[in-house]
């Protein structure tokens, strides 16, 4: 992944761009996907940039990835899709948590710059890639799509999902195989 080596941190390309090019074309509602504002956090090196610390790099990223999101909603995606890959990968770098934690507070840091209408057409996107040994029971609760296809073991994934789904949440299960 990049490395940030100085600041104002800002996108070049926001996704709102690509979505007005698919509305073009889409005969149906839209989901527009987005990149998290924690795996945008791993660009931030472990040792300070100078001149420009990390809270100053959250400030921006938030700033940066609420702007996304409200332009995204304002042209017209029926949904988002907040990517979240790096959730099941945290869980298996750091056993203890924390790193997956520090991760959902950014995230909740992000959403709660939504409005109320802006959180109940956002989900949240993880698949197994290279941590498909990482228990979604990790991961929930929260709103969920899942692609079910890679999972090695899909019913027990169904199992944790609906033992653990809350009246407000929503999970979709995606099960294409390429």
């Amino acid at each position: 992944m990049l490395r940030l080596t100085g600041g104002l941190f800002r996108y070049k390309h926001r996704e709102d761009s690509y979505l007005e090019a698919a509305m073009r074309y889409a005969r149906v509602p839209v989901k527009q996907a987005v990149i998290s504002p924690s795996a945008l956090s791993l660009q931030y090196p472990h040792e300070s940039t100078r001149g420009y610390s990390r809270e100053e790099f959250i400030h921006d990223l938030l700033a940066e990835h609420e702007t996304e999101i409200r332009k995204c909603l304002r042209k017209g995606a029926h949904c988002l899709q907040i990517d979240f890959t790096e959730g099941r990968l945290a869980v298996k770098i750091d056993p203890t948590g924390a790193l997956l934690h520090s991760f959902i507070d950014l995230d909740k840091l992000a959403l709660a710059r939504c409005t109320a209408e802006g959180r109940r057409r956002l989900g949240v996107h993880t698949y197994p890639g290279a941590s498909a040994d990482v228990d979604y029971s990790d991961l929930l609760p929260s709103h969920f799509y899942v692609a079910l296809a890679r999972e090695r073991d899909g019913i027990h994934v169904l199992k944790i999902l609906g033992d653990h789904l809350k009246p407000e949440q929503r999970i979709l299960v995606g099960v294409l195989h390429r």
